[in-house]
């Protein structure tokens, strides 16, 4: 009755920081489950030791003494099972009086171990002294097979004496601390001695899991019985003094992560906790400690709660059930899935490429095992279909003219299902333009900033209505490379600014806009950019195809030097002005030595998120970016962009992103701003915004989500204060990103649309855009 109430007081606690477990409720499918506990002695008497037991070395007689001074001696000796007391006694119930382990006498210190043959989960431990309890004892866990020992507990008389130097008030749950309960003289018998490894007043709330687990993980463990009670001094124990136990209980269960309800033990002695774990979640291993081999898509982590943190399966399409976990891919996009051998002719991260001498069968579903079949005559699309394309990694370059669609004068994607190709209809015809130079073909030139190309009947392409041959893509560039531009939009109005648009004025009335934004003179600052993604973004090869250019300001930015704005020494200066030459704070913020970080050049849209290296180039303006962390701009602001163009890749869907700063950011109550009116020097420009945020909206589905990070990597402690909460945080998407919160690399929450568009922060940016009745946009990990 009394091991079944102690149970359940730790089952509480347990419930608490894990959630329901199995020896409670079976409940593996709606989080965390773990496998019966039980006393972990049974059937383990074999890996128990005493460094100290009576009657080893032929009878030994001791004495009770009682009232009255009344001696009852006995004898202790291991050749009879009647006098033996060896300390195989202790397991059981302590029902059987003439069972109990006992040391040799006057031997004071004096150790018990156990020995697991596994890594188990340790709950409590509880101690039935036949004899007088110790004046002092310890309780000693080791997690490596007893390479290395930590203190659980001590309990004493007298702690300073005894101890010194173990606290006496736990602020952690790894404080080992002295305690005097459980070290009375009284009583003579049966006195007890119980110890919870985790405490009955631990606040587990926001507890660390790793912590915990760690605190509980153990392959051995010791007690240390060091101290005889005070009481029975030499002089009064002329028969010796001893230790004796009529029962031990070592509680805990099978080490398994949350992932499992059951364990493999002894088909002979059903009490005998297990210690081989039948894993679910798709984990494997003795203690579910990894994934399965084709699940491997997420790290691995313990169950906590109602959190599965089920391992993720790998996208491979049905042509692998094999895969490894890229933790840099994970980082950078949210999957880390790489599928291994691909089969069926297929390769790529997710098996979604066809080898070398195939092309995908567009009639056939992605994971259809006939996808990839051989090309024809070096055709890339089926002859029958008459078709052509351009293969887009082969021959579109940094000189590449812009594809414009003849009917919408919009650029030209490839087809959803053909992403890495641009394909012509029969007779369909195409334009191309060069925003600088003359557009060529090879040995001669058009005469001209643009031209047509068009598909034949016979499947090949021809540039220019006089052509009769074929051309070769690749051979068709510009004179010189595109030339982005940065015009006001007199058509449009934006509160706070102007709107801007960027892109390639082509003609005299034809611009193409890559990007519009709102740009606000009097801060010297862009208020929000907006492109869209399209869905075939994933097919991009481009990003790292041409040299980084130079940033542009245009006719933007008057009276800001913004080439000195950014550089390290320009920062230095700047933050010793905003500080009163406090080099301490300026060191602080803008480290030179070690962990370097400063303030870079982020950009609000990226440029992997466009297409064409053309597009790509028009994103370097300083008109589309805004002073980011470089621990920020690399960290986890680059994982949301990465989340984002995978989601519209996998949906199918161009999204439209709306990107932009919030506030000013304080340091030590300083607001920091870059740079200075050249006509006015106390008049502060380029401000570092505080908040960053990214509003991503699929309209055909008219769903939509907006991420919001903290662009400061220097804040303390546990919680992100409540100035830097934009809005209601959505807490499915913390569920799913877990990996968006570190402070260091941006803080990362999300919002529902219509709670961010309702903040106040908004008020003086509102955003031209409608979201009637927009659903939670849901992205992949």
């Amino acid at each position: 009755m009394r091991d079944s109430a102690l149970f359940w007081l730790f089952g509480a606690v347990l419930i608490q920081f894990y959630g329901p477990t199995s020896g409670l409720f079976e409940v593996c499918e709606q989080g965390s489950c773990h496998p019966r506990s039980g006393n972990l002695l049974v059937g383990r008497k074999d890996r128990l030791s005493a460094s100290s037991t009576c009657g080893q070395s032929g009878p030994e007689t001791y004495c009770i003494h009682g009232p009255g001074g009344r001696r009852d001696c006995h004898v202790c000796d291991k050749s009879s099972s009647r006098t033996q007391h060896e300390i195989d006694n202790i397991v059981g119930d302590g029902s059987h009086r003439n069972r109990w382990w006992q040391s040799a006498s006057e031997v004071e210190n004096v150790t018990i171990r156990l020995d697991l043959e596994a890594h188990f989960e340790f709950t409590y431990l509880f101690v039935r002294f036949r004899s007088r309890r110790p004046a002092a004892m310890s309780i000693e866990k080791s997690d490596d097979f007893g390479q290395t020992w930590t203190a659980y507990q001590y309990f004493a008389r007298d702690c300073e004496k005894s101890f010194p130097g173990a606290p006496r008030k736990r602020m952690k749950l790894s404080d080992a601390i002295c305690e005097t309960r459980h070290s009375d003289f009284e009583p003579e018998t049966n006195g007890e001695v119980i110890f919870r490894a985790l405490p009955a007043d631990l606040t587990l709330q926001g507890g660390n899991i790793d912590e915990t687990y760690g605190h509980m993980q153990m392959t051995n463990l010791r007690v240390n019985l060091s101290a005889f009670p005070a009481e029975l001094d030499a002089a009064k124990r002329p028969d010796g003094a001893y230790y004796a136990i009529s029962e031990m209980i070592v509680r805990g269960l099978c080490s398994c992560h949350g992932h499992s309800s059951h364990c493999l033990g002894s088909e002979t002695d059903l009490d005998m906790v297990g210690s081989t774990c039948i894993c679910e979640h798709n984990t494997v291993g003795k203690y579910c400690e990894q994934c399965k081999s084709q699940y491997r898509d997420a790290p691995w982590r313990r169950a906590q709660g109602s959190k599965t943190n089920a391992c993720q399966a790998c996208r491979c399409n049905g042509h692998s059930r094999q895969c490894r976990f890229d933790a840099q891919l994970y980082e950078k996009t949210g999957s880390g899935g790489v599928c291994e051998n691909c089969q069926h002719n297929t390769s790529g991260n997710n098996c979604e490429l066809c080898q070398t001498g195939y092309y995908r069968d567009l009639n056939k579903k992605l994971s259809d095992p006939d996808v990839c079949i051989p090309r024809v005559l070096g055709h890339a699309v089926n002859q029958a279909a008459s078709r052509c394309s351009i293969d887009l990694a082969r021959d579109i370059n940094a000189t590449s003219p812009l594809i414009l669609d003849k009917n919408t004068l919009n650029i030209a994607y490839p087809d959803k299902e053909t992403p890495k190709l641009l394909t012509f209809k029969s007779g369909q015809e195409r334009l191309l333009y060069c925003s600088g130079g003359q557009l060529l073909k090879p040995n001669s030139s058009l005469d001209s900033r643009s031209g047509t190309i068009q598909c034949r009947s016979d499947s090949s392409l021809v540039v220019g209505k006089k052509s009769s041959d074929p051309d070769n893509f690749k051979q068709i560039s510009c004179s010189k490379s595109p030339e982005p531009l940065a015009k006001d939009d007199a058509g449009h109005e934006c509160q706070g600014g102007r709107v801007v648009n960027l892109g390639y004025q082509l003609n005299a009335s034809l611009f193409v806009k890559t990007i519009d934004l709102c740009y606000s003179a009097d801060l010297a600052t862009t208020l929000w950019s907006h492109a869209r993604i399209p869905a075939v973004i994933g097919a991009s090869r481009f990003a790292n195809d041409f040299k980084t250019p130079a940033f542009s300001k245009g006719a933007y930015f008057q009276n800001v030097l913004m080439t000195q704005v950014y550089p390290q020494s320009s920062q230095q200066k700047t933050f010793l002005r905003i500080f009163d030459n406090d080099r301490s704070l300026v060191d602080r913020y803008l480290p030179t030595d070690g962990k370097k970080n400063y303030l870079v050049k982020g950009h609000l849209v990226a440029r992997a998120d466009l297409f064409y290296p053309a597009e790509q180039l028009s994103t370097y303006f300083y008109l589309n970016v805004l002073p980011m962390w470089q621990s920020i701009n690399n960290g986890n602001w680059k994982s949301v962009e990465s989340l984002v163009r995978r989601h519209a890749s996998e949906s199918g869907s161009d999204l439209d992103v709306w990107i932009g700063g919030l506030g000013v950011l304080q340091l030590s109550g300083r607001r920091v701003y870059l740079a200075r009116d050249k006509r006015d020097d106390s008049k502060q420009l380029v401000p570092v915004p505080k908040l960053l945020y990214k509003l991503v909206h699929d309209r055909p589905r008219n769903e939509a989500l907006v991420f919001v990070t903290v662009n400061n990597p220097y804040l303390e402690g546990a919680v992100v204060p409540s100035e830097y909460r934009l809005c209601r945080e959505h807490q499915p998407c913390r569920d799913r990103y877990p990996h968006l919160d570190k402070f260091y690399e941006g803080y990362t929450y999300c919002c529902r649309p219509d709670d961010f568009l309702a903040s106040p922060e908004l008020k003086n940016v509102k955003l031209p855009i409608e979201l009637k009745n927009a659903k939670i946009m849901t992205l992949d990990r």
